[in-house]
């Protein structure tokens, strides 16, 4: 942008990353491409503090793909709230999950050690992705601020949080 001035000011992206307590620092991308490598996940959404010693990441599973494998398994399960009530779907994406992670060349610090299975939507009107489908990461986190403390809460009481490392 050329002001009247003659000054320029030049806009460019900021950088997604994060710091850990232990000074580390995470590129969410990178491990949210790892996650969404499972045939499982429609949307994720890694994060961190830098009060914190680990990254935690907040997934949406495929609706469709769920709804074919529950219909194959005899499984009378219809949306995906119902089917995130279920342990063996919860499972399911789970393990793959895990797999994804443990196959994956991300290192410990890397891998977020608990994940959230939610049925909350990143859309363009809520304001946490670009019309190009790139994630709001400020808008996420406030969009996610309960899943987020939830995750980072020592009671792991719910199927769909899990610690996976």
């Amino acid at each position: 942008m050329i002001y009247r001035d003659g000054r320029l000011r030049i806009f460019d992206r900021i950088k997604n990353i994060f710091k850990l307590q232990q000074g580390e620092y995470v590129t969410p991308e990178k491990v949210e491409a790892v996650l969404s490598l499972s045939g499982w996940v429609q949307q994720c959404f890694l994060t961190g503090d830098s009060t914190k010693s680990f990254a935690v990441a907040i997934v949406l599973p495929d609706v469709l793909k769920l709804g074919v494998w529950c219909k194959n398994n005899n499984k009378d399960l219809e949306t995906l709230q119902s089917m995130l009530n279920d342990e063996e779907v919860c499972n399911l994406v789970f393990n793959d999950l895990k797999s994804q992670l443990k196959s994956s060349n991300l290192n410990t610090f890397e891998k977020p050690q608990r994940i959230l299975l939610t049925h909350r939507e990143m859309t363009v009107e809520n304001d946490t992705i670009t019309p190009t489908f790139k994630v709001r990461r400020n808008f996420a986190s406030k969009f996610f601020v309960n899943e987020i403390n939830d995750l980072y809460n020592e009671n792991l009481t719910t199927l769909q949080l899990r610690q996976v490392i």
